[in-house]
């Protein structure tokens, strides 16, 4: 039997400063529709945004607890999202803007960090049938009332991982600026080496500067691999189980840490 290959790609605000990225990243997805996948592509902010957005709130003295911020907040993935996807099917693709509410991407607790409780698979199955591209805004979901629920700042590693699990996937793809992490800052010293492998506890130990550190004990929990790459790059650097953690200098990782954003 025939299992159709699917792959969830999440592109971070580091790749993503203005729509003149749009045919960057448009090549990346291209690359997975010519190896047979389906594509579900979670999108961030515009670099940026967020901040802006944060400020806007704080301007109106809008209340961290209240929808009206939520939906504020998150404004900024819903724009990047909806400009992806009307790029892409002005350039001939077959791809569709999907909020997480049609997902039934359901999330509870504090409403601007919240963690995810469910989501429909077989939504987001039907959907990829009618379109091959998916392109579906990060960092929100919605409460059992259908409001709008934020999933904490740098929210939308937490999607990517999260819909992957619900396609029963064992990888996802986060995008980044640089082709992978190192085992320190390669802007600053020539003998640098990229990590291929880092295991969860190295990952974790870092903080939560790589990667949004819920994503990171998410995906630990359900053994699912990141993928940290650079756009059109085919090699990566791993964070999984399963293999002989790897030795770095924890602190001069960290002082690598915001260019892999």
């Amino acid at each position: 039997m025939h299992t159709q290959k699917r792959a969830v790609l999440k592109f971070g605000g580091s790749v993503l400063s203005s729509p003149a990225n749009f045919s960057r990243i448009t090549s990346e997805i291209q690359k997975h529709l010519d190896e047979g996948f389906q594509v579900v592509a979670i999108v961030s902010a515009y670099f940026g945004v967020t901040e802006q957005l944060i400020s806007q709130a704080r301007e109106r003295n809008f209340f961290t607890s209240s929808i009206e911020y939520a939906e504020l907040i998150s404004s900024g993935e819903f724009q990047s999202a909806t400009d992806l996807s009307t790029h892409l099917i002005q350039q001939g693709f077959k791809a569709s803007f999907k909020a997480p509410s049609a997902f039934s991407f359901i999330a509870e607790g504090k409403r601007d960090c919240a963690a995810p409780v469910s989501i429909d698979a077989g939504k987001i199955i039907a959907a990829l049938k009618q379109t091959p591209i998916i392109i579906m805004p990060g960092f929100s979901a919605v409460d059992f009332e259908q409001n709008c629920i934020l999933l904490g700042r740098g929210g939308s590693d937490i999607s990517a991982v999260y819909v992957a699990q619900a396609l029963k996937l064992d990888c996802v793809r986060l995008l980044k600026d640089v082709n992978g992490l190192y085992d320190m800052d390669p802007n600053k010293y020539t003998n640098a080496q990229r990590l291929s492998y880092i295991d969860y506890q190295t990952a974790r130990s870092i903080g939560g500067e790589l990667i949004q550190t819920e994503a990171l004990d998410f995906a630990a929990s359900k053994n699912i691999c990141i993928d940290i790459a650079a756009i059109g790059k085919s090699n990566a650097s791993r964070i999984g189980p399963g293999l002989k953690p790897v030795q770095v200098n924890v602190s001069a990782l960290n002082q690598v840490s915001a260019c892999a954003l």
